[in-house]
């Protein structure tokens, strides 16, 4: 069969377009509430094959896929339903091209408010996701360690300069102790040896 015709006959079933709320998971459970929404809304994915919510358990990165995924939602549910004219009874070639681009405005106005609640329905799983609050404590934790250690490597950094600092000027100030010592050194053997010469010419 045609598939554009099998899809548009497929998007005339009966189905809940109903989103859960944030009260709706408090009473029933996040999982509970929200897994089976998802999994029904699955059917409608373009690119098949769509994760579904997981558990509490799932892994990180098993997380970040679905959200990946649904946030990169794409449907192909048709909305044959939302059509007002019917091509079959046009009186002319110009009046059917008419009467499809009607039709088409009008799904395509339901295509973009099921794109919007889908939106909604990923953005309020994942502010409600215990998982992704988890996840986001993680890598705020993992923030603020690299912060503190790149803060105390950085003063390992400038205390170790300023001792490199300090003990460059303590070896200046003993050579220039050193350096004065020798000069006094000097100075008083030549002046003892000019006091011995004058007493060796007295007589």
């Amino acid at each position: 069969s045609d598939p554009k015709r099998r899809r548009e006959f497929d998007s005339l079933d009966d189905f809940d377009d109903t989103l859960p709320t944030a009260a709706d998971a408090a009473a029933g459970g996040f999982f509970e509430v929200f897994g089976p929404v998802f999994e029904r809304n699955a059917r409608w994915s373009e690119r098949g094959g769509a994760p579904l919510l997981g558990a509490e358990d799932s892994s990180d990165d098993a997380v970040a896929h679905f959200y990946n995924f649904w946030f990169d939602f794409q449907s192909w549910r048709d909305f044959a339903d939302a059509d007002e004219y019917d091509p079959a009874d046009a009186s002319f070639r110009e009046e059917k091209r008419w009467m499809e681009r009607q039709n088409e405005k009008l799904r395509q106005k339901r295509r973009k408010e099921e794109k919007a609640r889908m939106a909604k329905l990923v953005e309020v799983a994942f502010s409600l996701d215990p998982r992704v609050s988890a996840m986001q404590a993680r890598e705020k934790e993992a923030r603020l360690r690299d912060k503190a250690e790149r803060n105390a490597l950085k003063a390992a950094e400038r205390n170790a300069a300023a001792d490199a600092k300090a003990a460059v000027a303590a070896a200046v100030a003993a050579e220039a102790a050193a350096e004065a010592e020798r000069a006094r050194v000097e100075a008083a053997e030549r002046k003892r040896q000019k006091e011995s010469q004058s007493r060796a010419l007295r007589r």
